[in-house]
């Protein structure tokens, strides 16, 4: 019984020394400043989509082993991209475009490229939105709503635009609370949409250096004016929003705490307007922090699993990193589970095991 005993308590902590191992990203072989990922799934293109606020705004394909093709340079339209957002339903890709991420100007405009071969279907123009003249930062956008609009966020202004499926370009919301709250100097960031009870909201994540700066604005389509504060209980850590995905089948919304270098995922009953952290975790890539995240629900390789990307603090050069992480919630507790692993890993746990095999049969 004790021989027993003591070797499940060998193979634990064998196992626990040896997931130290694991990898858990794909290094990116290639140098282009990213900000944006989407996973593609389309007519036979399969990997990570990823932006870049210079390299003229090109938009790569990235595989599992790290390399990375040129997926679209958007007819010479793309100048710097930031989030990115996949439209199955339309074959569409959403991109927000800026002018080169060093040199911001007012120019900016949301990009629809057709997933078919990355050719530009519209350019939705938001230069004139907005205080005239002021420098503009379009950074992310969201799926379509119910009569096909899509929305995105600007930055420096604190801004929500309304793009329709045509690409006509309208100012939205210029509510405060979506403002720069700090020294950060980024308001309005992460979006995403959200359907509760018949009705639409945006959920959008304005940036911060902590909770009493940075929150989730629950925006009413049908009536913008009557935005609310998302009330987060045990928030304290839940800042930043760089980056949301919100998961359509589990109703949870993922975020991004850059400055805090978390990914976070919060749970809510009632359509955001009250959430709950449920689990919280500290990437491991060498490129910290992270600045986006997308939950991977159409490849059986990795359904479930959610992919960070570590974009080295916006480093020209790198190294950047996607990586894998999926959560596990028992209580208040969670742990890492990496889908890459060494084969010293693998090896050394067998080995583990038939040690306790030997001995059990001894």
């Amino acid at each position: 019984m004790m021989r027993g005993l003591g070797c499940f308590v060998f193979l634990l902590l064998t196992a626990f020394v040896y997931s130290q191992d694991f990898s858990g990203y794909i290094n990116l072989k290639y140098s282009f400043q990213p900000e944006g990922i989407e996973y593609l799934n389309y007519n036979g293109q399969l990997g990570f989509l990823v932006s870049s606020l210079n390299n003229d705004g090109t938009i790569y394909l990235c595989h599992d082993d790290g390399l990375c093709d040129i997926w679209s340079r958007g007819e010479e339209i793309l100048t710097g991209t930031a989030g990115l957002q996949v439209d199955y339903d339309n074959k569409l890709l959403y991109a927000a475009n800026n002018g080169n991420f060093a040199n911001l100007t007012s120019v900016g405009s949301v990009v629809a490229l057709n997933l078919k071969d990355g050719s530009v279907a519209w350019n939705a123009t938001v230069t004139k939105l907005g205080a005239k003249g002021a420098a503009k930062l379009v950074n992310d956008v969201s799926l379509p709503d119910a009569t096909g609009n899509i929305y995105a966020t600007e930055s420096l202004q604190g801004l929500v635009f309304k793009v329709s499926s045509s690409g006509n370009a309208s100012l939205f919301s210029s509510d405060s609370r979506l403002q720069p709250q700090d020294s950060l100097g980024i308001g309005a960031n992460g979006i995403e949409i959200i359907e509760y009870n018949g009705e639409e909201y945006l959920l959008v994540g304005v940036s911060g250096l902590s909770a009493e700066t940075s929150y989730i604005l629950r925006i009413p389509i049908k009536s913008p004016k009557s935005t609310t504060v998302v009330q987060i209980t045990n928030s304290d850590s839940v800042y930043g929003f760089d980056g949301l995905y919100y998961d359509r089948t589990s109703f949870n919304l993922y975020t991004v705490n850059s400055p805090g270098n978390l990914v976070q995922k919060l749970a809510s009953s009632d359509g955001f307007q009250t959430a709950t952290l449920i689990s919280s975790i500290t990437p491991k890539c060498p490129g910290a922090p992270v600045s986006t995240v997308v939950h991977l629900d159409n490849n059986p390789n990795y359904a479930g699993s959610v992919f960070a990307l570590c974009p080295d603090s916006f480093s020209t050069v790198g190294p950047y990193q996607i990586e894998n992480i999926q959560f596990y919630d028992v209580s208040t507790y969670y742990y890492y589970y990496y889908y890459y692993t060494s084969s010293a890993s693998s090896l050394g746990y067998f080995f583990a095991l038939a040690v306790c095999v030997i001995a059990l049969a001894l």
